[in-house]
């Protein structure tokens, strides 16, 4: 997918990590579309096919780049989210970031889920705040080396703090997990489920969720 003309912006986060400096804008695959305002932003990842991490059952995450292209009558910028998130197309579906967007507190996230170093089925789960003109972005930790972020979605938004609906293969258990302020989440276990009814009740679930109240959207049970 290229974009030209197009300015090219990187910028710190919250958490700090190494910025590529030879990113460019061609090549990189849509996740998601979607408008705010005047603006149209799309979803984006670029995959490194030579690094990649493995699990168990040696399934390749391949390292990741995750930005945002964003649209105006008169402008591209590309937001470079992260540049080291290990992501597989293997389970393209049940790996695909999620979006929530609140326009009463004005601030978006996205939440992407990415392989952890271990040799295992450990995952870690990142969301990236900002502003809805995507001017700055923060990096937060949701989990680490964890066997969830599956089939995610956003619930819901209490005061600009997003609800994030998740699967966990580790027992099979739904988790919710809550922001509670800057860089602080719970996870808490709903119950168990099972894993065909989560894939069968994906795509009931909104990819991105414009929401400023909670508890619009949860994962059913039955």
């Amino acid at each position: 997918m290229k974009h030209i003309p197009i300015l090219l912006l990187f910028f710190a986060l919250h958490d700090t990590f190494a910025i590529a400096q030879n990113i460019t804008a061609t090549d990189y695959t849509p996740v998601s579309t979607f408008r705010i305002g005047e603006n149209k932003i799309t979803l984006e990842e670029k995959k490194d096919s030579k690094v990649f991490r493995e699990n168990q059952d040696h399934v390749k995450f391949y390292k990741t780049i995750l930005a945002a292209m964003i649209e105006s009558k008169n402008r591209q910028i590309l937001k470079i989210f992260d540049t080291a998130l290990y992501i597989t197309d293997a389970y393209h579906k049940t790996m695909l970031p999620c979006v929530l967007v609140d326009t009463v507190v004005k601030v978006m996230y996205v939440f992407s889920n990415s392989k952890a170093p271990d040799i295992f089925f450990g995952m870690d789960g990142y969301v990236y705040r900002s502003d809805m003109e995507v001017d700055s972005v923060q990096k937060e930790t949701i989990f680490k080396e964890f066997n969830a972020g599956w089939s995610s979605f956003f619930g819901g938004s209490f005061s600009g703090n997003p609800e994030l609906w998740h699967y966990s293969a580790a027992g099979g258990l739904v988790i919710l997990s809550k922001r509670r302020g800057d860089n602080k989440w719970s996870n808490d276990v709903v119950g168990r489920i099972d894993p065909s009814l989560v894939e069968k009740q994906y795509g009931t679930h909104k990819n991105v969720l414009f929401a400023s109240l909670p508890n619009i959207d949860s994962m059913k049970f039955l």
